[in-house]
């Protein structure tokens, strides 16, 4: 099966996959979707890089599909059901799953997370252009290991752009990151 995208819904929910499609089609975000999880073993999972899985599906659970992943890909892995007890989360963030997202989920969350997990799986496959934005010093790691610091409104730009990425961010938002205004 050769995905459109690197971002792939697994939910038997046919009218939650419409709905998130939209949502991520609005966003200029490509989400592949599928409704049937016996047709799993067809992905390459190597295109994968954020996972959207529910649990409770016919055929094949998601628990039992996050057993089966690859665990050399450095996908990000959300596990969205509505079954939301604190042991099927435990035991979905044990098996591997990086989130947890109860139903009815904020559909502009999984944008933010789905954004989050490409930056994520980017810098994991590519070694040799690693960049670390840590929060705490406000501060930029380049790939050979020199620490940046940064002043609070570079950090803020920065982290703005990674927050978007891969959509790009216009003017006014870089602006407001970098000034805390709004351009007039």
């Amino acid at each position: 099966m050769k995905q459109a995208s690197s971002i792939l819904l697994i939910d038997d929910d046919i009218e939650f996959c419409d709905s998130v499609k939209r949502y991520f089609a609005h966003k200029s975000l490509p989400i592949s979707t599928v409704s049937d999880a016996s047709i799993t073993h067809a992905i390459k999972w190597n295109e994968i890089r954020v996972l959207f899985l529910d649990i409770d599906m016919p055929e094949l659970s998601g628990i039992d599909l996050l057993k089966m992943l690859p665990r050399d890909n450095h996908q990000t892995v959300v596990m969205v059901s509505g079954l939301n007890d604190a042991g099927t989360r435990r035991d979905c963030l044990s098996q591997g799953a990086d989130f947890f997202l109860s139903k009815p989920v904020d559909l502009e969350e999984l944008v933010l997370i789905a954004l989050r997990g490409l930056g994520r799986t980017l810098t994991n496959q590519s070694k040799e252009y690693q960049w670390r934005l840590k929060r705490s010093s406000h501060s930029l790691t380049a790939p050979d290991g020199r620490l940046i610091p940064l002043s609070t409104s570079e950090y803020r730009v920065i982290e703005a752009l990674i927050k978007s990425a891969p959509l790009e961010v216009t003017k006014e938002d870089l602006t407001l990151a970098a000034t805390g205004t709004r351009a007039m």
